[in-house]
Parts: structure tokens; sequence; C-alpha cells
């Protein structure tokens, strides 16, 4: 919300602007979705290799990666499956892009939300830390060798949790970052046909 009148703003307009759609405050996070695709194009046998080149570029002008890539060729047929990740905010361009390398034959989207998952898991990251932390609390603190003893063990495996746990983070935080597609290039067209 902007003040167009010139005048200076009043504090509740300057905290309604700080908390106006699209800039959240910074201690709510944004949604967390993973988003993921299958798109199956179709093309003459002959140009399978090149819209497959093609799709690849695609994904690399679009910061993503190829995952898996397979072209089958034999006699008159191929084909080519790919698993490719884009960055889900280019999804939609994507998916847009490869669908005018050749005709679409299938397309759909699909979108999980974790948020709920991924506050799970943080909070299970800061319960592991304050476990070590503790740890390492009353290690400092721990009068004999046996008291000593037993804390390190305990404080390694608390460190582990942490480890693990905030691995799981990541690895969600890698989900939604970038969205999987599954894109299948069927050369089951006739020559004929547009690419």
């Amino acid at each position: 919300a902007s003040d167009s009148g010139g005048g200076s703003s009043s504090a509740p307009d300057a905290i309604r602007e700080m908390t106006s759609p699209g800039t959240a405050p910074l201690q709510k996070q944004s949604r967390a979705v993973i988003s993921s695709a299958t798109l199956t194009l179709s093309t003459s046998p002959d140009k399978v290799n090149s819209v497959s080149d093609r799709a690849i570029r695609v994904v690399d002008g679009l910061g993503g990666y190829v995952q898996t890539s397979e072209i089958n060729s034999a006699g008159s047929s191929a084909s080519a499956t790919m698993t490719v990740k884009i960055p889900s905010d280019k999804l939609d361009a994507g998916i847009a892009q490869l669908s005018k390398l050749a005709h679409v034959k299938a397309r759909s989207q699909q979108d999980q939300d974790v948020t709920d998952q991924r506050e799970v898991l943080e909070a299970r990251v800061r319960d592991a830390r304050a476990d070590r932390d503790g740890l390492r609390l009353r290690l400092s603190k721990a009068t004999t060798d046996k008291d000593r003893s037993r804390l390190r063990a305990q404080l390694d495996r608390a460190s582990r949790r942490v480890t693990q746990r905030q691995r799981r983070v990541n690895e969600l935080g890698a989900a939604v970052s970038f969205a999987t597609v599954e894109l299948s290039i069927d050369g089951d067209r006739s020559g004929g046909a547009a690419a």
C-alpha cells in the first residue's frame, strides 16, 4: 500500500506496508510446496534425439538439470524418457517451453504442501540442538571421569541426532526448491507430421 498523496505515513500505515502481501514478516516463512509434473510429447522417430537435445537445453537455460535420461532406438521406432529438475519458481515457464518442442500428448502437474512437515522437522532440529547444548553444559560441569565418559557418549549420540534431523530438513528444502518433471518423448508420429 503506497501513499500517493505525498504526505507522511502514519505508524499503522508503515506497519501495514511492512506486512503487505508479498512481503511477509520475517518471522513467518512462506509455504513449502513440492511440485511435480509429467509431460508426454510426440514426434516422428527420427526427431526424438533432436527434441531430447532441445529439452535438455531448455532445462539448462532455466537453471535446472537432468537427473536421468534414456533414449531408445530400434529400427523405425524411438523414444526417450527423462527425469529433470527445474527450479520450482520456473516450473510453469519450463512446462510451457518444453510443450513447444513437439506435440503434447499428455500433461499434468501436482503440488503437495509440506509446510507442516517442514515445521515439525525444524522443531525436531531445535529440540535436538537444545539436548546437545544441555549435554555440553553438563559435560563442562562434570567432576568425575565416569560422568565425563557417560556424558561424552550421550553427546556423541545427540550430535548425530542433530546431523540426521538437519539432513531431513535439507532434503525437504531441496525437494521444495526443485520441481521434478517426468518427460517422455514418443517417436510415434508419422514422418510427415510436424515435430
